[in-house]
């Protein structure tokens, strides 16, 4: 099982070749899965004809994976807006906030992470709002840079409101989201762009580092 987290293609210039090298290496060892555990790109919105021709690359080269047999999933990130509308369903067995998989009988959850501290209200807010039906509604009348341009002020904004929030892994809630889903046996999360292991109610957690840092996916080795 291989996982890409937090890879924000078109936010560095060297990240999308950095993500095509490592393809060719995950094509070749043919795993069971592919998870992109949110935030693919630095921004995406999931309406019919909005993907660039950089984003429509990294989707085709992901659709190979899954014709070759590769169980691909991609969970939502904070950067990621309307997935369901769009074709993707041609690129990925599953899309949603979360997807549990099972490989050999172990069973790994899958979530973004960024909903998981509650105290950070300003942002769950934010959140909210901007991936609500009357923000859907606005995406299909508004003139597209436009509407790129109050995303992006928006989030400019916020980024600077809840610092606090974001300089460190809120421990406390991950463990509490891990004990509450004591049917799996691990918890893999990104958005934090460290990686990190622990552990609650008999469940381990793994936090990722960013594939933007690293230029690396991770790979789940189940035992026997």
């Amino acid at each position: 099982m291989i996982v890409c987290a937090d890879a924000h293609i078109g936010e560095r210039p060297e990240t999308l070749k950095a993500f095509f090298e490592a393809c060719d290496t995950l094509e070749a060892s043919r795993p069971s899965h592919f998870v992109v555990l949110g935030d693919l790109f630095d921004f995406f919105i999931g309406l019919p004809g909005w993907a660039t021709p950089e984003q429509t690359q990294v989707f085709d080269r992901i659709r190979r994976l899954k014709e070759a047999g590769v169980f691909t999933a991609y969970i939502e990130g904070n950067r990621d807006f309307f997935l369901k509308d769009t074709d993707l369903c041609r690129v990925f067995n599953v899309i949603g906030p979360t997807f549990t998989a099972d490989v050999k009988g172990h069973k790994i959850l899958f979530v973004h992470g960024d909903t998981l501290n509650r105290r950070d209200w300003r942002y769950l807010t934010w959140r909210a709002i901007s991936k609500s039906p009357p923000i859907y509604g606005l995406t299909r009348i508004l003139p597209r840079p436009l509407l790129l341009r109050l995303y992006r002020w928006t989030e400019r904004r916020l980024k600077r409101t809840n610092f606090r929030y974001r300089k460190q892994v809120p421990l406390e809630a991950v463990r509490a989201f891990a004990a509450r889903h004591a049917e799996v046996e691990a918890v893999v999360l990104g958005h934090f762009h460290r990686e990190f292991s622990d552990s609650a109610g008999g469940v381990r957690i793994f936090g990722l580092p960013a594939f933007q840092d690293t230029g690396r996916f991770w790979t789940w080795e189940p035992g026997p």
